[in-house]
């Protein structure tokens, strides 16, 4: 079993690698990772044993690249931050220029994300609750948060009034706390799908920033 070819072009776009013969491994082990997290089995349920069983490896080749499960699941939790945040770059970097455009390929971005990586959204907020014990983690997530936060004020700084430029921070954390809200209400219920949430998200932003 190789890592999906589509997910290896995923891969390739947004996070510029390119995986050789002996990263394939590697990568293999964090994507049977994320997607044992992101499914039923849940973190409790993810091992060496239970990775190298769904890969058909023995379970010394996956202590081999990860000397402990810690270190595989900081792992993983790097590949799915670094792919979210590329994939929120890139569309806004292709987003028209015009009115909220650059915020809404952000927030384009977020979905589409959570469209082609299903499995993604449940690790990242299995970050958040080691965050809650853990400071190694909750350093990774704090990083994490302030980076996306000031990506994202400079985007929307250019669509505020010069004068309320100065409060593009609060709102772009403001934005970040709507659409995390948004993605666990329709990670924990499915009371909608993701299109039509995506939508109400694009709204809910556009009448904000207009009050502003």
């Amino acid at each position: 079993m190789n890592v999906s070819e589509r997910n290896r072009a995923l891969y390739a776009k947004f996070l510029n690698f390119k995986p050789s013969r002996g990263d394939e491994r590697r990568l293999r082990i964090l994507e049977k990772t994320i997607e044992l997290i992101g499914s039923g089995t849940g973190i409790e349920g993810t091992s060496f044993e239970s990775i190298g069983k769904s890969l058909e490896m023995l379970r010394a080749h996956v202590a081999y690249y990860y000397p402990d499960r810690e270190a595989l699941i900081e792992a993983a939790i790097k590949l799915v931050v670094s792919t979210v945040q590329n994939y929120t770059v890139d569309h806004v970097r292709k987003a028209a220029d015009e009115g909220f455009g650059k915020v809404d390929g952000f927030v384009d971005g977020t979905f589409a994300w959570v469209r082609d990586f299903p499995t993604h959204p449940r690790v990242i907020l299995l970050l958040y609750y080691y965050a809650s014990f853990n400071k190694s983690y909750k350093d990774l997530h704090d990083r994490v948060r302030r980076l996306g936060a000031e990506r994202l004020a400079a985007t929307v700084a250019e669509v505020l009034p010069t004068k309320k430029r100065r409060q593009a921070m609060s709102v772009a954390k403001w934005i970040q706390s709507l659409l995390t809200g948004h993605l666990v209400d329709y990670l924990t219920t499915h009371s909608t799908d993701l299109e039509t949430l995506r939508k109400k998200s694009v709204r809910e932003i556009h009448t904000y920033l207009k009050t502003i």
